[in-house]
């Protein structure tokens, strides 16, 4: 039978105390709209229908990079936001094309793959027509508690406001998770039953539940045990929890992929591609799009985004490498900056406080203290002192530089782009290049030294009276 995912993604999520949708707020680095498309795909859910409303460009947006997950993946305007119900009901031109539709919130970031074949699983076995997934609660505050009949039956959902005036009800720790599974028309035919006669004056999902039990057909329940895998978010705390939950996660399969991880602090996001051998120190962050080879070393306190590193590569204490290739066997760091187009050859070395950007290092090359190497093509086996910035803004434009192989760059070097420094040559410590340099020649532009004999006196004298040279 054909089936549609419904993502409920419309509302603003008010206790989150942000101008930001809720379902845009991040975990390691993604959206929480990413992990309801993953559990989605690892189920083998093939077209899904995303309800849009608060910030709906920008929700659109978050959305668009997953479309190649799917077969089909849409998005429906809910305007305006009148409740749960409201929200699959805007849905009913595109999901009704299916035998079964699923709905689930787009804010439920440890829902699993696992959970939702559960799911499919208990609903087929049970004959049924629509069931809802439930969870038992320690503290069930502000829930809806699932009341049962003698027979085990789904008899009602009490919200928890209402549920203070019986006591019985109170006690209940069965809850609703919001996760449903129905025959198409059959939800749409419920939909159509619900009253918005409520003082919010919204369309209720969970009233889908009553409303068939009335019409002589009894919800089918799909009790989940793990409460925590249907964690919802509505609050900085529940983020804040949740994110440990998953940060545990990817550390799981770090280890099970090879990979050592020194300290539970480790932030891995989900697409990060892991290498055998590798070694992860505390407080390392792998931010979206990061793949490492085999034996990659990452020390405390690095940040690497949208950065491959291949085999044998080494990142040194407190690096923040972005949109960055690491070559392999390369050493950066400590405390050095890689920023959008940095490029490593093999066994390159940048060293700290080392900024690169839009440039290339050749095979062997090093750049080991305190430079500045923007918009540049580096050759093979050059060795760059410390102190040198190549000049690539006039205040209007960038221009770059360029520098062959074997050459020795002296500390306090000034390259003024568009330079080109021939290969072999050596430019003295000191130096503002302003002209290319030939193959094999010395670029010098200090000036001559000169001494004064006498000044340090003479200046004493001046300014200091002749029995007080201390003063001043």
């Amino acid at each position: 039978m054909s089936l549609v995912a419904v993502v409920m993604a419309a509302g603003k999520g008010t206790r989150m105390r942000s101008e930001r949708a809720k379902v845009l707020h991040e975990i390691l680095d993604v959206p929480l709209l990413h992990y309801t498309f993953e559990a989605l795909r690892g189920a083998g859910v093939h077209h899904v229908i995303v309800v849009v409303g608060h910030q709906r460009e920008a929700v659109e947006t978050a959305v668009a990079p997953y479309r190649g997950w799917f077969e089909t993946l849409a998005s429906v305007v809910q305007e305006p936001q009148n409740g749960t119900g409201h929200a699959v009901m805007v849905t009913a031109d595109l999901a009704l094309r299916y035998d079964r539709t699923l709905v689930v919130n787009g804010d439920m970031p440890c829902l699993t793959s696992s959970v939702l074949e559960r799911v499919f699983v208990a609903h087929d076995d049970a004959g049924a027509r629509l069931s809802a997934v439930t969870m038992q609660l320690d503290d069930p505050y502000g829930f809806g508690r699932v009341v049962r009949g003698r027979d085990g039956a789904f008899v009602e959902i009490v919200e928890h406001k209402d549920a203070r005036e019986r006591p019985d009800v109170l006690a209940l720790r069965e809850v609703n998770a919001g996760l449903y599974l129905a025959e198409s028309r059959y939800l749409f035919n419920l939909l159509d039953g619900l009253s918005n006669d409520n003082a919010q004056g919204e369309f209720y999902l969970p009233d889908v539940l009553a409303t068939s039990r009335e019409w002589g057909e009894r919800p089918h329940l799909v009790v989940e045990p793990d409460a925590s895998l249907l964690q919802g978010i509505n609050t900085r705390r529940d983020l804040y929890h949740a994110e440990r939950v998953l940060q545990a996660r990817q550390i799981e399969r770090a280890l099970a992929a090879g990979v050592s991880v020194l300290a539970p602090d480790v932030r891995i996001a989900p697409d990060a591609v892991l290498g055998e051998d590798s070694v992860l120190h505390a407080g390392v962050e792998l931010r979206r799009g990061c793949a490492l080879g085999r034996g990659v070393v990452i020390e405390t306190g690095s940040v690497l985004a949208a950065t491959r590193l291949e085999d044998g590569a080494h990142v040194k204490p407190y690096s923040v490498l972005e949109g960055a290739v690491v070559g392999r066997d390369t050493i950066v760091g400590p405390f050095a900056r890689l920023r959008p187009g940095a490029v490593l050859a093999e066994g390159a070395h940048v060293g700290n406080f080392v900024e690169i950007k839009n440039a290339r290092l050749g095979v062997g090359s090093k750049a080991n203290h305190l430079s500045y190497l923007g918009d540049a093509d580096i050759g093979e086996r050059v060795n760059v002192g410390a102190g040198t910035i190549t000049c690539n803004y006039d205040g209007y434009a960038k221009y770059r530089t360029t520098i062959g192989d074997d050459v020795l760059i002296g500390s306090d070097t000034q390259l003024v782009a568009p330079v080109t420094v021939g290969r072999r040559a050596v430019v003295g410590a000191g130096s503002t290049v302003t002209d290319d340099v030939p193959e094999g020649a010395l670029a010098l532009t200090r000036p001559e030294k000169k001494h004064v004999e006498g000044y340090r006196d003479r200046l004493e004298a001046r300014y200091v009276g002749k029995n007080d040279r201390t003063k001043g």
